[in-house]
């Protein structure tokens, strides 16, 4: 065997190796932490349903909006806490009353590029424009009323 294919074999196996490695510590890391992780969706379920029960659908999307501009942390700490934010406001709108007209004009959730659009739309009719987090935020609406569309004509 050439000592290019040898090269080439050491390579690849190392790089599974790395990857192999990866895994594994991520799944570790995860097993370390996974408490934590619920101890804060717990956190956030709780603060959501606080907040559902003193407010309408539309202070949800303003409150989850305030949360999130205040996430810091770098990256990833910028990261977990939207996606905390994100799992507030799916909360929130499912437990708040019902704001008239939330839903009218929203692009079903499958219908990505009418969500992004209508999501950029609404970010900048909030005086938004360009606010990646934002749009972010604003597209679980959609989802919101796919859900709620689809159990009016379910029945459920």
């Amino acid at each position: 065997m050439s000592t290019t294919w040898k090269v080439i074999i050491g390579v690849i196996a190392g790089m599974f190796l790395l990857g192999a490695g990866t895994c594994v510590a991520g799944y570790v890391w995860f097993q370390n932490n996974a408490e934590d992780f619920k101890a804060k969706a717990d956190q956030v379920a709780a603060e959501a349903g606080e907040f559902a029960a003193a407010h309408e659908q539309s202070e949800c999307i303003d409150e989850s909006l305030r949360k999130s501009d205040a996430c810091e942390g770098g990256a990833l700490g910028a990261a977990m806490c939207r996606g905390m934010v994100s799992a507030f406001l799916t909360q929130c709108l499912d437990q708040a009353r019902q704001t008239a007209g939330l839903c009218d004009g929203v692009p079903a959730a499958d219908d990505i590029l009418g969500v992004s659009k209508w999501a950029v739309q609404r970010c900048i009719d909030l005086g938004r424009p360009g606010d990646q987090p934002c749009g972010q935020l604003i597209s679980k609406v959609s989802v919101h009323c796919s859900i709620q569309s689809s159990s009016k004509t379910t029945g459920t």
